[in-house]
């Protein structure tokens, strides 16, 4: 999620109005939840100057990689302050203070489930965040340069045997002679995952 549907307001004046009741209409995918969320010109701000904020992702699966799961964050806070951020999923939990200057924070779980649910939140003050991105897996080799803060506690619920159903489960498809370092997927349904095998010929 990069909230470029959050238009109104800006870092240094984000508009006025709670919209943590209808956030749907601000996000790219349905079914986030939180409270004290506000636009700040393509980013969010979550919690005010005296109250926590929160914002909670859509249920996402989370199951497979051995439950592994990062979350990559962009964010920071006003000028001056430090408030603590967090983030927990499924019992597990990682706490770390911000800075004025953004970020990008690597958080690695190992509780993932079939309907994981994420939140970020803010104990007190204010948080802009600029991206979410949620990946299977621990995320390292994705983003070598992300600061990674530890994930703490042990899931409270583990799962075996669970059906991938955001799997689009089909026959499977071979794609030959290709002659260049680039191949275009077309008729592929929107928020499905999809798995690839890639086998190289030759030199590019």
């Amino acid at each position: 999620e990069d909230f470029s549907k959050m238009t109104s307001g800006t870092v240094n004046a984000p508009d006025g109005t709670d919209i943590a009741g209808s956030l749907d209409t601000y996000m790219q995918t349905a079914g986030w939840t939180g409270s004290q969320v506000y636009q700040a010109g393509g980013w969010c701000r979550i919690g005010s100057q005296s109250a926590a904020g929160s914002l909670t992702l859509p249920a996402l699966n989370c199951s497979r990689y051995d439950n592994e799961f990062a979350v990559v964050v962009n964010v920071k806070s006003v000028q001056g302050l430090t408030p603590v951020f967090s983030i927990s999923a499924n019992g597990q939990t990682a706490k770390h203070r911000l800075t004025s200057t953004a970020r990008t924070y690597l958080y690695q779980f190992t509780g993932g489930m079939s309907k994981t649910y994420i939140t970020l939140a803010t104990s007190a003050e204010r948080a802009f965040i600029d991206s979410i991105v949620v990946v299977r897996g621990n995320g390292a080799t994705l983003y070598p340069d992300a600061k990674v803060i530890t994930v703490t506690g042990t899931p409270e619920i583990v799962e075996t045997d669970v059906k991938d159903t955001d799997f689009m489960h089909v026959d499977t498809v071979a794609v030959t002679g290709v002659t260049t370092n680039s191949y275009v997927f077309t008729g592929l349904e929107a928020h499905t995952y999809y798995a690839f095998d890639v086998k190289a010929l030759c030199s590019y």
